[in-house]
């Protein structure tokens, strides 16, 4: 007769494991924002310099209105990406629970990456959070 047991669940990786790839994940996404970024804002200051001699009277304080929103965002996608990193470093060490999960979140905000990082960070940030949900994950942060 034959012996019908249901097979061995496969043993649970440890968490440090299963957050080793989105960690990465979210490294790359942030170091690519922050290239994306930091070359958007060599570009904002080339083209402002170059508009400089050609503005006339009444669209310098316009134009001059849109470079300073345009300038403030960049140093905020700038700060958005070092928070990705920061947060991912967290993650990576098993360190801070919340920063781990807000970077993944910040990451998934396409707002603050040029385009084609963007989607680097919207995949990375969804990996990153469906695995930081998991129960044996949250006890991994818990513990240390």
């Amino acid at each position: 007769m034959n012996d019908v047991t249901p097979p061995a669940a496969p043993p649970a990786t440890p968490a440090s494991d299963q957050l080793n790839m989105p960690a990465m994940g979210l490294i790359v996404a942030g170091v690519l924002g922050l290239i994306g970024q930091l070359l958007f804002l060599l570009i904002h200051f080339g083209l402002m310099g170059l508009s400089l001699p050609f503005a006339s009277g009444g669209s310098f304080g316009l134009g001059m209105i849109g470079a300073g929103i345009t300038l403030v965002l960049r140093f905020m996608g700038i700060a958005v990406n070092l928070f990705v990193l920061y947060g991912a470093m967290q993650m990576k060490g098993l360190k801070n629970y919340n920063m781990a999960i807000g970077a993944a979140i910040a990451a998934v905000i396409p707002c603050f990456s040029p385009c084609p990082c963007c989607f680097v960070g919207i995949a990375a940030g969804i990996w990153a959070i469906i695995v930081l949900i998991k129960p044996e994950v949250k006890a991994a942060f818990a513990q240390k």
